[in-house]
Formats: C-alpha cells, structure tokens, sequence
C-alpha cells in the first residue's frame, strides 16, 4: 500500500505545483510547522507516529530533471489526532552534521497538518545537486509531533529516517572496498603457490604485480576524483567516496576527506614495489604478510567507523611483527622483537582510544535513523568532541576525556611511526630482514603512524593538541637526534639506510606542534612522502649490499661512474629523506618552517635546528658517489660474473621497482599542487580552534585568506 501512495503522490507532484512551506533547501535554520508543542502529552486518545519507507536509510533516484527524489509516508498508527509540527531535514540544531546544500523536504500544498487515526501524509525528499560541489548526500529527515504512548507522560521522541543520494558513476561506488580487498587476492594467490610446484613463485610474482597495479590505480582514484572545493560546511562532515551500511548494529563507514584521500595511494605502492624487488624464494612470504598489511592501512586510512580504525590498525601492527620477525637460535632478533612491542603497544593503546571515543558521546543516530549506545562513525565522535558535547564526566585513563584521547593518539602513533624511544628499530630491522620485507613494513607502519598523530592526536581534538603540543615538539626533537645520532655511527650501509629516514618522520611531530595551517599541512605532506623515501632507500641498499657481498659503508665509493641509475635512485630517496630542496618532502618542510616562524619561533628553530642535524648526517652519502670506483671491488668473488664492475639495475624487476618509487617521488617534488591542494579544506576547518584570532594567528578563515593560509590549489 506504502508503495501505491508513493507513486500516486510522486505523479501528483509531477501535474502540481509542489508547497515550498516546508521545503529546506539550504542551511537555513528550520522552523516549526505549527508554534510549540505542549508540555506534556493530552488525556485521552493519542496519536502514534509511524514512517513507512522503502528501505532505511532511503535511496534517492535520478529525476528527469536532474534532481534526486524519494517518498516517504507519515502515518497515525493511534488512537486519537496526530499533531505533526516539523518534517525537516536534520542538520546541526538537530545534533547532526550540516546537510548538503540542495537537500530538502516537499509535500503537497494545503495538507493537513493534524492526522486522524489511521491517516497518513505523503513526502518527498528532494536533492538538487546542481546547487553543490558534493557528489554524495547522506543525511537524516526529522519529524517532530506530539505522539504519545498511551498513558505516558512524555512524548515520544522525534523520528528518524536515514537518506542517501550518490550521483557518482556506478563503478565508483565500491571504489574504497575494492581497493581494500585487492591486496587480499595477493594473499590468496600466495597460499595457492605454496601447493604448486616449482615455477608457481613466478606466476605468483606476475599475479602479484598486477593486483598491486590494479589496487594502486583503486586507491588512487578518491585522489583523482577528490573535490577539493568542498569541506565541513559543505555537509557529509567534510568526508566523500562514502560507502556505508548499518550491519547487526554496528555502523560501517568508508571515507576519505582531504587527510586521508592523498595518503591512500601509497600503501598500495609500496606493495607493488616491493613485489617487483622481493628476492627468489621471498616472495610468498612478502604476499602472504604484506598484502594483508596494505588491505589493513588501507581500512584504517579509508575507515570512518571506529571498529574499522581498530581492526585496521591492529591487523597493519600484527602483520608488520609477522613480515619483519627473524629468528637466530630460535630467538627472535632485536629488530623484529622491536617491532613487535611497539606493535603490541600501540595497538593497545588505541583500543583503549577507540574503547573510550565510542563511549564519549550519547544519542548518537546511525544511518539508518536507529538511536545507537555507542558511537561508531568517528565524524559523529569527532564533531561532538570539537563542539564540547562529549559527557560532562568523560574520562579517558584519569585524565579529562579529549586529553586523554590526545595521550593514547600519541603513544600509538610514536610507537608505530618508530619516534622517540623507538627511533632505533628501523636500522635494525633493515640490517636483519630482507630488503623488500623491511621497505614494506617500515614504510606501511611510517604511514600508519602520521596518520594516527594527524587524525586522532591535532584534528580529532585540537584544543587537546594545544596543550599537549610542547610534548609532540619534544618527540619530534628527540627523535631527530637520535636518528641523527645513530646514523652518524652506523658503519652498516643498511642500518643507515634505516636510521635516516626516522629523522624525517621527526618533522612530522614538529611541524604538527605549530598548529598553524601551514604546519598540520606540512607534517601531512611529508607524511605522504616518507614512506616512499624509506622504502626506496632501503630497496637501493639491498641492492648494493647484495652485489657487493658487503654491507660496510667505507668500502662503497664511485657507485655514480659504475651504476649510474641505481645511483640516481639513492639520490632521489636521500634528497627526499633529507627534506632538502629539490626532494619530496621539501615541501612539507618548508610550510611547517613558514607556519612556525610567526606563531611559535621556538617551533621553527626547532625545526630548522633538525632539518640541519638530518642534512648533516646525510652528508656520510657522498663517499658512495665522489672518487673512483673500489679497486677491492675488482677481486670480490660476488662481482666476478660481471668483470669486478658493480653492476647497475641490471633486470626489469630492478627497473621496474626503482621506477615505480622514483617516479612517485618525482610527481610528489615536481607538482605539489595535485595532491597537497586536497588537503586544504580539512586544515581549514579546525582553523578557528588551532589557530585562534589575535596577534600571532597565521591565517583567518576568509576566502582570501584561505588561499595565503595554505597551499594553493
């Protein structure tokens, strides 16, 4: 029945001139329909509200022209009259995120507003997306009555009902969880292999290879398609490329927003470079561990639920401990030990975080219109906690609620982004593990850990991140010194290899300490740039080290004049490791030094101080490349097949890895603006609190400021 008055009141609508009494289209705040309510429901026979709809949340459809439209019925399942005061769509007076613009409620004009039993009123939901950038809406429909169960003496509370209109092309709809499942297929391809014979691990590194490309290209469409004009105020909570769904009560929720859609791609890359450079007889190994170490930083990075942030992470901690793990006299080695404490701490504590963030806030309402105990969409969490409606008595490990959370981002973040005091575990591992095992789990963790520190430890709550922003400067400091101080010593090419690139994860706390626009910027873009740097450093070290049959850094010199690309491959990664100009995370460097200067000087000679000490100890580099090549080189027995020259990226695999990381290294130095712009809009929108009026704020939220506060897009 629900469905023949839908269609009956969808034809009225498309013969008459729709009421606009109650349309909203915009972000005008939304009125009553008939005055205030009564304090307590009446005697006697009562009204029961009820919607009937197809499906919840509702799907909007395409109309001919152009707008999305879906009907709803309210209905007077009661006894006595039904008062209907507001059918609305919901929006921040509601406790709900700002609607898209264009988002609107329509009925038929002159329709009674006060339903007898049995009665019911006919609506539509309209979405003219002509009127925004968006190309997504999700949002919820309020309606507001005096329904009453009988004998009560409150009112029901308001109805909900979910709604959703994508107008994205249909094979981009799923595109974050096929992007998160790709790299499983390379998991599943290597259990397949280890039941073959000999040659199944050729087949498996060429299957390998093109589910890493196809997963690569997944991930990096949300970049592609990102709209950069859109934040916050544009509704959605700032998040596009959402897929989600209400399932067994638990709300899963995929999005990326201007933090996440540049750092997606990069999982993805590191697998397929890794893959190419993995050794014969290791590459089951790297498929059957990191493949499912890309899929869990690609579901903490796209998730937007917090059950999905915690599987996520855990499972990018846990199979990271398993990649790197080597074992002597069966006892595992310093190294992969490391890693696995700090894997075990960090997960931890952001179960912990996730166990008190899903607690913080009450009378959360799901997708589907259902009120829900917990809180599991982080955008709901996020929003309550930055507007100060979080519980009067949350507490998070004894202290105030979003310091607490503030903490618990911190210890996860330093210890899976190897910070101080586990800044040393990247030289040890390097020395320990192969090559590609190593690239791949230093640089998914690496990535992992700025996330955590960006997402959960400044935007989640930046008024926490002002008072504990002395203590992100502190790590960042230490951590430059120690990485600084370990490379400076470490006479193992490997071990270096390891060691320089954790200073650079160093200016990623410091920069973020700013809290300037400029800053949070830059330690995003060196967040983005790091784990390429690193992985491609450690992959150029192998290389040589396995030529050579030697792994120390004084019998290394004039590998320029012997294997000139492989040499420009070492350079490219030292430039972006250092943060100097003309290398990848140059530019992350400079905006964190140009955000600093004014806002907080000690933050920018901080950060400037570090930035020398890295450049200084990256300076140890140069003996590979000034003077003649190693007269020993001539009499070591591995490079007599190759006359005693050192031989250059000598296969295709070597070819094909190396270009795969220099080449994203290249774009991310040579056009900033393609990715960096994405993340305009998210800085902006905790501007006002991160960066507050006054004599010292950096940048205001106009829109000629908006193009000075951040990199320009």
């Amino acid at each position: 029945m629900a469905r023949v008055l839908a269609v009956l009141f969808l034809a009225l609508a498309w013969l008459l001139p729709l009421g606009s009494a109650h349309a909203h289209i915009g972000h005008g705040k939304q009125k009553l329909e008939l005055g205030k309510r009564a304090a307590a429901p009446r005697e006697g026979p009562r009204g029961r509200a009820a919607i009937s709809a197809q499906g919840s949340p509702v799907r909007l459809v395409r109309a001919g022209d152009g707008s999305y439209v879906a009907g709803f019925e309210l209905k007077n399942t009661g006894d006595g009259p039904l008062q209907v005061y507001r059918v609305a769509i919901r929006g921040t007076d509601d406790g709900g995120p700002k609607p898209p613009v264009g988002l609107g409620i329509q009925t038929l004009p002159k329709a009674t507003n006060v339903l007898g039993p049995g009665e019911s009123r006919l609506y539509n939901v309209v979405w003219r997306p002509d009127q925004t950038s968006v190309t997504q809406a999700y949002g919820h429909v309020i309606v507001e009555t005096d329904s009453a169960a009988p004998g009560a003496s409150e009112f029901d509370p308001p109805l909900y009902l979910g709604i959703v209109a994508d107008r994205r092309p249909a094979p981009l709809r799923h595109i974050l969880l096929i992007a998160i499942l790709l790299p499983l297929l390379a998991a599943a391809a290597a259990l397949a292999a280890r039941l073959r014979p000999a040659g199944g691990e050729r087949a498996l590194r060429a299957a390998a290879t093109v589910i890493a490309t196809l997963a690569v290209a997944a991930s990096a469409i949300p970049v592609a398609t990102f709209v950069r004009s859109a934040g916050v105020e544009d509704g959605n909570d700032g998040v596009q490329m959402i897929e989600r769904a209400v399932v067994g009560g638990v709300d899963l929720f995929l999005g990326v927003d201007g933090l996440t859609a540049p750092l997606l791609p990069i999982p993805a890359v590191l697998l397929l470079a890794c893959v190419l450079a993995a050794s014969d007889g290791r590459v089951v190994r790297l498929c059957l561990f990191g493949a499912p170490l890309t899929s869990a930083a690609l579901l903490l990075l796209s998730g937007q639920s917090l059950p999905l942030s915690a599987v996520g992470l855990v499972g990018a901690a846990l199979f990271a401990s398993m990649l790197t793990t080597t074992r002597t006299g069966g006892r595992l080695r310093p190294g992969g030990f490391k890693v696995l404490v700090a894997g075990g701490v960090a997960s931890a504590a952001f179960l912990l975080l996730t166990h008190y963030l899903a607690r913080a806030t009450p009378d959360v309402i799901g997708v589907d219109g259902k009120p829900l105990e917990l809180v599991f969409a982080l955008p709901d969490a996020a929003r309550e906690i930055l507007h100060g409606h979080a519980s009067a008595d949350f507490r998070a490990i004894g202290l105030p609620g979003p310091r607490g959370l503030f903490v618990l981002a911190l210890i996860t973040a330093a210890a899976l982004s190897f910070a101080a005091p586990f800044h040393r575990a990247p030289a040890e591992v390097v020395t320990e593990a192969e090559s590609s095992d190593a690239a791949l789990a230093i640089g998914a963790l690496s990535l992992v850990g700025g996330f955590v520190l960006l997402r959960f430890g400044v935007l989640l709550s930046p008024e926490s991140a002002r008072w504990g922003a002395p203590a992100m400067a502190t790590i960042g400091v230490l951590t430059i010194a120690g990485a600084v101080a370990r490379a400076s010593v470490d006479s193992d090419l490997r071990g270096l290899a390891g060691a320089l690139p954790s200073a650079t994860g160093g200016i990623v706390w410091v920069a973020a300490s700013s809290l300037t626009p400029q800053g949070i910027q830059g330690a995003i873009a060196v967040t983005i740039a790091k784990p390429i740097a690193a992985a491609l450093f450690i992959l150029c070290a192998g290389a040589l080290v396995e030529r050579t049959g030697s792994a120390e850094l004084a019998s290394f010199r004039g590998v320029g004049r012997s294997a000139p690309r492989l040499a420009f491959a070492l350079v490219v990664a030292a430039l972006a490791s250092t943060a100097a100009p003309g290398g990848a995370s140059f530019w992350g460097a400079w905006l964190g030094l140009v955000g600093a200067v004014g806002r907080a000087p000690g933050v920018a000679f901080a950060l400037a101080f570090g930035l020398a000490l890295a450049i200084a100890a990256h300076t140890r580099l140069w003996r590979l490349f000034a003077g003649a090549p190693n007269p020993s080189w001539e009499r070591a027995p591995a490079l007599e097949p190759f006359g005693g020259r050192l031989p250059d990226l000598r296969s295709g695999r070597e070819r094909a890895w190396a270009f795969v990381l220099v080449a994203t290294l290249v774009l991310l130095t040579l056009a900033p603006r393609s990715w960096l712009s994405v993340t305009n809009h998210v800085v902006l929108d905790v501007l006002p609190i991160v960066d507050p009026p006054g004599p010292t704020q950096v940048a205001s939220r106009s829109p000629a400021a908006t193009e000075r506060a951040t990199f320009p897009g």
